[in-house]
């Protein structure tokens, strides 16, 4: 019996790809999600290792958008391999137009790597924009990190009052307007990178803890708060109890291969 598209579901589906960073570990990936619904495919950030877990659930040509939060190379050095499996497939007729990847202007030299021949187009995200994607609306707002990095927030166009079905952080440090930001959303997603005794480490390089992680998640309306973007070497264990320490609501610790749907 074929399993349904996630793509074709009126519904949110999100598989981890891979959760670790600042660079993976033995047998893991870095960050990538694959975002699936209402007639999208989208791969959420690009890290090492992620294209090898993609090919699990789709072909390269498949992929309606890569979405890139920031170019810090643990977010996009998959993308940098990506341009030779995309251009592979046009070449074998599979892929007809080049994929759209969405990401900021800023490092350019970086950007720069993200149009490639037929395969790949970079476009630019720019603060407090959106793009369309199926029936999907991606919107874009300001992060606080060292480089251009956007928060990003997935949203169905057929009923954008429920508000973002996913809010994702990406990397940030926290500030007052976050909650605010990710208020409404069904499904969070939220890098713990540092434990909670490192929160001043995590103000100056702009990160959060796991607390602050989980704190977010209870300010929110989310019904799942996942943490992601944790050292190859820490302990998922670790992660769940600093969450349970700064929060009463249930989180989960993003792990290769979990899939979360809304509704």
């Amino acid at each position: 019996m074929t399993r349904p598209d996630p793509r074709d579901q009126a519904a949110l589906t999100v598989t981890v790809l891979g959760a670790v960073s600042p660079y993976p570990g033995r047998g893991v990936a870095g960050p990538g999600y694959l975002v699936e619904g209402f007639g999208a495919r989208i791969l959420l950030e690009c890290g090492s290792g992620v294209l090898s877990r993609l090919v699990a659930y789709c072909d390269y040509a498949d992929l309606d958008a890569v979405v890139l939060s920031h170019l810090h190379f643990d977010h996009c050095s998959d993308a940098f391999v990506l341009r030779y499996a995309l251009d592979a497939a046009t070449r074998s007729g599979r892929l007809g137009a080049p994929v759209p990847v969405w990401c900021p202007a800023e490092p350019g030299e970086v950007a720069a790597f993200m149009t490639y021949k037929d395969a790949m187009e970079a476009r630019t995200i720019r603060p407090g924009s959106s793009m369309t994607v199926g029936g999907m609306t991606v919107t874009f707002h300001p992060a606080r990190h060292p480089v251009e990095t956007y928060h990003v927030t997935f949203a169905s166009t057929e009923a954008p009052d429920d508000g973002p079905l996913l809010f994702y952080t990406a990397d940030t440090e926290w500030y007052d307007g976050l909650p605010g930001l990710a208020g409404t959303c069904r499904v969070l997603i939220a890098e713990a990178s540092l434990a909670a005794r490192q929160e001043a480490l995590a103000t100056s390089t702009g990160h959060l803890t796991a607390a602050q992680a989980a704190r977010l998640g209870s300010l929110t309306s989310a019904e799942r708060t996942v943490l992601t973007h944790y050292p190859p070497d820490r302990d998922p264990a670790d992660i769940e109890a600093e969450a349970a320490e700064a929060s009463g609501r249930p989180v989960t610790v993003a792990v290769e291969g979990l899939r979360i749907t809304w509704p």
